[in-house]
């Protein structure tokens, strides 16, 4: 019988420092939700996808083990989603290696680039609130609004008032940390066609994340084509960062160059992203799963 229902192919945990549930706690989230499928896709580590899989082991909802790459593109961020991966192959290894190193030296020099704006950030809540991971930019985000030292600092104020206000941690890292901004801090990550071939390597199937967050149609089509002639799958078309016009284009452009375009949510929890919900997307049946599942299968063939 073919299966049905809801999915949701972009979740993460504890595992990511920004992240709010450990991993079996999203599987329970997923069918209280009444999906059938969801994808574990944390930052740069897969610590989370052995809790995951057991647990989707004894539930209704397909789990399917997951991550996301982050990538460097000419000054942009890209995040390359990575699904049905063998995360214990060596070239995937390797790589989450590599990026765990490049996180940590970003987050050193974010944090003396915060001190010099008068941004204080304090070590010890740093380190509770990023579980021991080197934190991403909205963990260093709440340990800084939250501090009273902060407060009336001219920089932080316009994510205390809204509509900043409903998702501050968010903002922060894209008012302050992100390519052109005031704390930014630059570190050499892969290309994104190399994070394709890591997780091509690694037995999965390459999804280019939110596009629509940092790149733009049609200015930016050739970065996608050549990424689907290096063997990416889909594009991330229904996701929180886009509006319903950007999905359609997004989706379209999809089409055009015969990928399959995914929807994913980047559910963190309401601590991160109030605004998101596991699941809350359009066009997100398990029809794509089993289109994914099918690019898998023809390159496995090959």
């Amino acid at each position: 019988m073919r299966r049905k229902g809801r999915v949701d192919l972009h979740l993460h945990s504890v595992y990511s420092s920004d992240g709010q549930y450990p991993p079996a706690d999203l599987v329970r989230l997923a069918r209280e939700n009444g999906l059938a499928a969801a994808a574990l896709t944390d930052h740069d580590d897969v610590g989370g996808l052995p809790e995951f899989m057991d647990a989707g082991a004894s539930s209704t909802v397909e789990t399917i083990p997951g991550v996301e790459l982050t990538c460097d593109l000419r000054e942009r961020w890209v995040h390359i989603l990575g699904y049905f991966i063998d995360w214990e192959a060596e070239a995937l290894t390797r790589a989450l290696e590599a990026l765990t190193e490049a996180r940590r030296r970003q987050a050193v020099g974010r944090l003396a680039n915060l001190r010099e704006l008068g941004i204080i950030v304090d070590d010890d809540k740093l380190a509770k609130e990023g579980r021991g991971r080197p934190p991403v930019g909205p963990v260093i985000g709440r340990v800084a609004l939250n501090d009273p030292a902060n407060d009336g600092h001219p920089l932080l104020e316009p994510l205390r008032r809204p509509p900043k206000a409903a998702a501050p941690y968010f903002h922060f890292d894209r008012d302050l940390l992100s390519h052109g901004t005031p704390a930014y801090f630059p570190v050499s990550r892969m290309s994104p066609r190399e994070a394709v071939d890591v997780i091509r390597a690694s037995g999965g199937v390459a999804v280019f994340a939110h596009p629509g967050d940092r790149f733009h149609l049609p200015e930016d089509e050739a970065v996608f084509a050549e990424l689907a002639a290096a063997g990416m799958a889909g594009i991330e078309a229904y996701t929180s960062y886009h509006n319903g016009g950007q999905s359609r284009a997004f989706a379209a452009l999809a089409r055009r160059l015969g990928l399959v375009a995914t929807a994913g949510s980047d559910f963190h929890g309401a601590a991160v992203k109030p605004h998101v919900w596991l699941g809350d997307l359009e066009h997100n049946s398990y029809a794509v799963v089993e289109e994914l599942k099918a690019r898998g299968e023809v390159r496995a063939v090959r």
